[in-house]
């Protein structure tokens, strides 16, 4: 029981006994003994092959974190969460409105089913140089200017950090 004259530690009213005449608060009694075991750790099983993830959601049988993890990184700019390719798109890796837009995190793959780590961070975007040779290569292609072995190989050439097409 509550001492005479005890306040509800939620609203402030006056306690009659253990509940509050208020709120409805009610005080709940101290249980002597043995503090209860702990938990045993929840062990997940990771939805793409079965392997056990770590505490972050990390597969190690896989090498990365399965397909449908949310990226589990944070800009370093402005704290919101990064993209599995590091892009963040809340500041675009600005310090201010005024500097370049930059990649700031590390660049994750999907490889097998797991997002797993290609390039470390940050990391410039692509030029407008770049950029206009890529719209350029996908404007012959979609005109029909180009063929499709073509046009990857093109885009290959700009861009470095794909993979190029297999052969047909």
């Amino acid at each position: 029981m509550s001492e005479p004259g005890a306040e509800c530690p939620v609203c402030g009213e006056r306690l009659e006994g253990r509940k509050c005449s208020g709120c409805g608060w009610t005080a709940t009694k101290k249980v002597r003994g043995r503090p209860a075991a702990p938990a045993s750790p929840v062990v997940r099983a990771c939805p793409s092959d079965g392997g056990e993830l770590d505490a972050d959601g990390y597969c190690q049988r896989g090498r990365g974190w399965p397909l449908g993890a949310d990226c589990r990184f944070a800009c370093p700019l402005c704290r919101a969460p990064l993209e599995w390719d590091g892009k963040c798109l809340r500041c675009y890796g600005q310090a201010t409105a005024e500097s370049q837009w930059t990649i700031p995190g590390d660049r994750y793959e999907l490889e097998h089913e797991h997002w797993r780590l290609v390039a470390r961070g940050p990391q410039e975007p692509a030029s407008e140089a770049e950029t206009a040779a890529a719209v350029a290569t996908l404007r012959a292609l979609l005109g029909g200017t180009f063929s499709l072995e073509v046009a990857e190989m093109e885009l290959s050439l700009i861009f470095p950090a794909l993979p190029a097409a297999p052969a047909r």
